[in-house]
């Protein structure tokens, strides 16, 4: 028996190579699109202080040197909060008279 035909006897006996597996894309970390306070001033119509919002509990997005940036995608639960608390101190005001 040649050297050949004893490699391909003892290639015959060994186990197929496993699979490669494919290369995924490394996921993308979506960033959501932000929105300052002074934008959000503007949307709510009256000058909100970035500390109010976060005394509300309403987190920022971001902080820079410049200011406070908020998520879009969060504008319609900061505008609800800010119903809410609008909404008890009108009822405290009410309650004094």
């Amino acid at each position: 028996m040649s050297w050949l035909e004893r490699l391909k006897d003892h290639m015959a006996k060994m186990p197929p190579p496993a699979p490669k597996p494919e290369l995924q894309p490394e996921p993308q970390k979506l960033v959501p699109r932000t929105i300052s306070t002074t934008q959000l001033s503007e949307i709510a119509g009256i000058h909100l202080p970035s500390q109010m919002l976060k005394s509300l509990g309403i987190q920022p997005f971001a902080q820079t040197k410049t200011g406070f940036f908020w998520a879009v995608e969060d504008v319609p639960i900061i505008l609800l909060k800010l119903s809410k608390y609008f909404s008890d101190k009108a009822r405290e005001e009410l309650n004094k008279a």
